[in-house]
């Protein structure tokens, strides 16, 4: 065998070690774990029933097959809310627009966030996003579904401020306090692809 060959041979053997190697550090070393807190007994949270903007009644079991972002707040919030549907916009566009996750603001402040006043605050962030009314009853059957505390009487000013990823199959999988929302543009390309649940 020539000297050529021989070193041929080498960088042959060293390029399928390094291929190799890259792929076991790739199974050794799994990706860092979501930013959210996972659910260990995820609540099921199909049967709530809203309002949508359009005024019709609208049933959560309706989204299963997609994931959803879900956050509580209300359209005079003058800080929290809007910076919460900015950052869920941005991590909805860095994710490509999937047709397959759905963003909805459901309200705590259902007197004065009518169906149509809503909606409109929420396609400002996105024209895709869902705003979800209700009468006090449905908003109060949600929150709790959603384990979403909130003040009552007047405008709301105190409300569990997270956004909570509800798998394909309806039930609440990861919740992403303010901290972690930013983490999310992250995580979706994962969250997405992860089993129904």
């Amino acid at each position: 065998m020539t000297r050529m060959k021989r070193s041929l041979l080498w960088a042959l053997v060293l390029v399928a070690a390094g291929i190799v190697a890259y792929g076991l550090g790739i199974l050794l070393h799994p990706p860092p774990p979501l930013a959210g807190q996972a659910l260990q007994n995820p609540p099921d949270v199909g049967g709530v029933e809203l309002v949508d903007g359009s005024g019709k009644a609208v049933s959560l079991s309706a989204f299963r097959g997609k994931v959803l972002l879900v956050y509580f707040g209300y359209t005079r919030c003058a800080d929290t809310c809007p910076l919460t549907m900015q950052k869920l916009a941005k991590a909805y566009h860095d994710a490509g627009a999937p047709s397959d996750l759905q963003v909805a603001m459901i309200t705590v402040d259902p007197s004065h966030d009518t169906p149509a006043v809503l909606d409109a605050w929420v396609k400002h962030f996105d024209p895709s996003f869902m705003g979800l009314s209700g009468s006090d009853a449905q908003i109060a059957a949600a929150a709790k579904a959603f384990m979403i505390g909130y003040s009552t009487g007047g405008e709301p000013s105190d409300h569990t401020a997270v956004v909570e990823v509800v798998g394909r199959n309806a039930h609440i999988r990861y919740i992403y306090g303010q901290g972690e929302i930013v983490k999310l543009s992250d995580d979706l390309p994962r969250l997405l692809a992860a089993s129904p649940g």
